[in-house]
Parts: structure tokens; C-alpha cells; sequence
């Protein structure tokens, strides 16, 4: 399915969506929106006040934090260990022509 977020086109998965005034809401155990453009950079949303929050290259991977004995403390075990790039709640692609798309998950420990 596909809907319509300002000028963009967006490829969604999900089990129910309806369209809000300014995006969409998507519901299910998981869901996916595919935008259609490359993404350069992706904002990173850190699980709390001491994790890392920032936008990334998406041309370069995460990097393990180290020492490997503070990561429980210091973000999602999950986002830590992961080969692509998450935020916890909400996160952001920027296009290659500077358009932002805005994620986001309202569940508790919902990652983007």
C-alpha cells in the first residue's frame, strides 16, 4: 500500500493506517514506511539523556560502544548491537535534496 505525505509517495507496511492532518498513522506489531528517495543522513534518537542523539551518515555503520562493560547502561542492548542504524521512539531520513521524513513510535521501547 501507499500513501501521501505532503509531495512524497511512501510505500507503507502495516496492518491499519489512516491519513492525520500533516502524515499518517500506522498501526501493527510492525510496520515499515519505504521512502522514495536515498537516504544521506538519518537522525538517531537515544534511548535516554546520556545516549547518543544525533543525525549519522548512513555511509558509514554503527560502532560498537566500548568498553563493552557500560553498554547496558548507556543505551537499548539492542541498538547497540545492531548493523544498521535505530533510534528509540523516533528518528528522521533527510533526503538528497534536504527533505526531512519524520518517524516516529508512541509504544513503549517502540525503536524507528
Amino acid at each position: 500500500m501507499r500513501g501521501v505525505l505532503g509531495s512524497l509517495e511512501v510505500g507503507l507496511f502495516a496492518q491499519e493506517w489512516r491519513p492525520v492532518e500533516g502524515g499518517l498513522i500506522l498501526r501493527g506489531q510492525e510496520v515499515r514506511a519505504f521512502p522514495p528517495f536515498a537516504a544521506r543522513r538519518f537522525f538517531r534518537h537515544g534511548w535516554q539523556s546520556w545516549s547518543l542523539t544525533t543525525w549519522v551518515d548512513l555511509n558509514f555503520p554503527p560502532k560498537p560502544l566500548f568498553p563493552e562493560a557500560r553498554r547496558p547502561q548507556a543505551d537499548d542492548p539492542f541498538l547497540l548491537e545492531a548493523s544498521e542504524w535505530w533510534g528509540s521512539g523516533l528518528g528522521a531520513l533527510e533526503g538528497p535534496d534536504g527533505k526531512v521524513l519524520l518517524l516516529g513510535a508512541l509504544g513503549g521501547g517502540a525503536r524507528v
